[in-house]
């Protein structure tokens, strides 16, 4: 329903995927995919009803959470419209070349989809 890319998903890349219900409807997603070393925090996406509820940021915290247990070395996305928001966790823009190779070659970023998007990496602590 949001319009987010979902044709390169299969049962297993969906383990990476956290879903939040409310009265048996889904009303947000976030996804993970790992790449080898790095990470693509992707499919972010909160209902309009539930936006500014902080369901999103919840999601996201989630997702960095197991990020930090496994141990991942660089967490990339891409957003259309959110470079702000995502900031707020520690996200700044990169150049979509910047990536590791792994990510680069990942349907997100290869697509044409989101050509337009901007490239973000969080940043090291």
């Amino acid at each position: 329903e949001a319009g987010l890319p979902v044709d390169d998903l299969s049962a297993g890349s969906l383990a990476g995927f956290v879903v939040a219900e409310r009265d048996g409807r889904i009303v947000g997603a976030a996804g993970l995919e790992r790449h080898g070393h790095a990470a693509l925090l992707r499919s972010v996406v909160v209902s309009g009803g539930e936006r500014g509820s902080g369901l999103g940021a919840a999601l996201v915290a989630d997702r960095l959470a197991c990020v930090r247990r496994a141990q991942v070395g660089q967490v990339h996305l891409l957003t259309l419209d959110a470079a702000a928001w995502f900031a707020r966790f520690g996200f700044v823009p990169e150049a979509r070349e910047a990536a590791p190779a792994a990510i680069g070659r990942s349907s997100q970023f290869s697509g044409g989809g989101c050509a337009s998007a901007t490239a973000m990496v969080l940043r090291s602590s």
